[in-house]
């Protein structure tokens, strides 16, 4: 299983009422970037952590590259500090 396609089970997982919203999408030459927040409901361990029940939310931004139209590298960066005050 692609890492990506791990990552997304892990999340769906753990949040099973996953939403991402997409705030800004920008496509240039082989790159695509998104800003997005996450939300959900905790009901399943997630990195370590035991399912709390409480609702989270988090930004995130995912750089894509591209080639003949497949992901061929992909980067993440996440604020994710203030999830579990």
């Amino acid at each position: 299983m692609a890492v990506m396609e791990r990552s997304y089970t892990m999340l769906r997982t753990a949040f099973p009422d996953l939403k991402v919203s997409v705030f800004n999408l920008v496509a240039e030459n082989d790159k695509v970037v998104a800003r997005l927040l996450v939300e959900g409901t905790q009901k399943d361990l997630f990195m370590g952590i035991p399912p709390t029940g409480n609702k989270v939310e988090w930004e995130a931004m995912r750089i894509w590259r591209l080639v003949d139209s497949k992901i061929v590298e992909t980067w993440a960066i996440r604020d994710q500090l203030d999830v579990w005050e």
